[in-house]
């Protein structure tokens, strides 16, 4: 069950995505490991970039982007370029950690 705190952290983290994806001038984040992770670092949460390209590789086949193209390719002048949408990086970040706990020393 979502609790207050975590619904506040979803729409922080929604908020970031559509805030990178107005920067760029596109409907998703690039399908870059260092792109999502830099995405990802705005929302204060940190995942290993071994991690992104193994989900990447794993799962590149069923990503929405990859679906687009067999409607779009008979546009010639559209160009659709690799990335994540909304959804999809949802669930990265979901499973990232926190930024602070990863730089910050255990002293236990």
């Amino acid at each position: 069950m979502l609790t207050k705190s975590s619904l506040e952290e979803v729409k922080r983290i929604v908020h970031v995505f559509m805030t990178e994806v107005e920067s760029r001038k596109r409907t998703g984040v690039p399908l870059e490991p260092e792109a999502i992770n830099n995405t990802l670092r705005q929302a204060n949460l940190v995942m290993s970039e071994k991690l992104i390209r193994a989900w990447l590789d794993k799962h590149s086949s069923y990503l929405f982007w990859h679906k687009d193209i067999r409607h779009i390719s008979t546009l010639s002048t559209h160009i659709v370029l690799p990335q994540i949408y909304l959804h999809e990086f949802l669930f990265l970040a979901t499973n990232a950690i926190n930024r602070l706990s990863y730089v910050t020393p255990r002293l236990t």
